[in-house]
Formats: structure tokens, C-alpha cells, sequence
């Protein structure tokens, strides 16, 4: 493999998909589209798979040409010729809809996966004579942070969640709920009393 593959073609589906015109992206390089959100290693077993395996497939966050960062689901493919050597790659994007649920800077849920979340996990609760605790952490001060800092340095403390959900090791969602705002949920074994409380509070701060 060339040790900087150039973008041959694409079709419509890529332009609604990053807003980019064919006419733009041909002769890029195939990391036109990178975000930031992997680091070297995650793109070096990527292509280490295409080389040894043929093709890979995962989700890959992607820098859009509107600056967003969006969810994709990638497939990578080799053609190779009548001597099997590798000729071109085939890269196959299909939106995620995993992006309704989450939110787009941090990569964590939003609120309408915890609501979600939360409500399937009173149902289990009631269910098994369980209770639920649902943590709210708020970042006193995070409007500050940005006026003075500036809003590169508040997206970096907020995608400090990231390091949360690694720590928590839990099976409920760490979500963003609003700006400077993350819930924790976590199954306890509390009356269900206890669980309704909690329910009546969390469809009261929804709003």
C-alpha cells in the first residue's frame, strides 16, 4: 500500500453523507476526513487489517465539511489485480444512527438516551424489588470557562467524560444532559419506593 492513498472517486451518497463535492475530494488523501477523536494507533491496526485481512469494518468518527463531527459506520475493501496485489481500496460510509442518542461533541448520550435508559431501568427495578440511583454531576463554573478560556478548552473539560465512562465501568449510560451537565445511572438494591422517588424527580428536571 502507497503510504498515502488518494481518493479516486465517490459517488452522491458521500457528498449527503460529509458535504463534500466529488469534484473537491478527488485526488485528496484518504485522511481528508479525519477528526482528531483517534489517535495513531486506532488508524495503524485499521490499515494493518486491510493489508493482512482484505478489508475492516467499524464505526469511525469523521470531520464533516460543516466542521461537525459525526458517527460513521466504514467498511474498507481490497480489489486486487490477476497477480492479487492489492489495486485500489473501496470504502463503503453509512450514517449511524447511533447520533440521534448522543451527543456530537463528547460522544455521549444525551438526554433522550437517558431518559430512555432510565425508564427501562425503573421498569427492571420494580420488576425485581430493586431500587435505581441516578447521580447528576453539574460543572460549576463551565460558562466561565468558556469566556475566559475560550471554547476549545470547555469542549476538552467536557469530553473529560470520556475518562468517567472508562472509570465507571458501569452497564447504565453516562450521558450529557445539557451544557456542563452528566447524569450517572447505576442499579442499587434499595426499596421501590426509593425508585419511584427517583423517577418523579428525573421526569421533573426533564423539562
Amino acid at each position: 500500500m502507497r503510504a498515502d492513498p488518494r481518493i479516486l472517486m465517490a459517488n452522491n451518497a458521500f457528498t449527503q453523507l460529509t458535504g463534500y463535492r466529488i469534484s473537491e475530494i478527488k485526488g485528496q488523501g484518504a485522511n481528508l476526513l479525519k477528526s482528531g477523536r483517534h489517535d495513531n494507533a486506532f488508524y495503524k491496526r485499521m490499515w494493518d487489517e486491510v493489508l493482512h485481512k482484505g478489508f475492516w469494518k467499524g464505526d469511525i468518527w469523521n470531520l464533516v465539511l460543516s466542521g461537525e463531527i459525526r458517527c460513521h459506520h466504514l467498511n474498507i475493501s481490497t480489489v486486487r489485480d490477476e497477480s492479487l496485489e492489492p489495486q485500489y481500496y473501496v470504502g463503503m460510509l453509512q450514517a449511524v444512527h447511533f447520533m440521534a442518542q448522543h451527543d456530537i461533541l463528547t460522544g455521549l448520550a444525551n438526554r433522550s438516551m437517558l431518559m430512555e435508559q432510565l425508564e427501562r431501568h425503573l421498569a427492571l427495578a420494580k420488576r425485581h424489588g430493586r431500587g435505581v440511583a441516578l447521580l447528576y454531576l453539574d460543572l460549576d463554573g463551565f460558562k466561565s470557562v468558556n469566556d475566559q478560556f475560550g471554547h476549545k478548552v470547555g469542549e476538552l473539560v467536557l469530553k473529560m467524560g470520556w475518562k468517567l465512562v472508562e472509570a465507571s465501568r458501569a452497564p447504565c449510560p453516562l450521558p450529557r444532559s445539557g451544557q456542563g451537565h452528566c447524569d450517572f445511572g447505576q442499579r442499587r438494591r434499595r426499596p421501590l419506593s426509593g425508585a419511584r422517588q427517583h423517577k418523579r424527580g428525573a421526569a421533573g428536571s426533564s423539562g
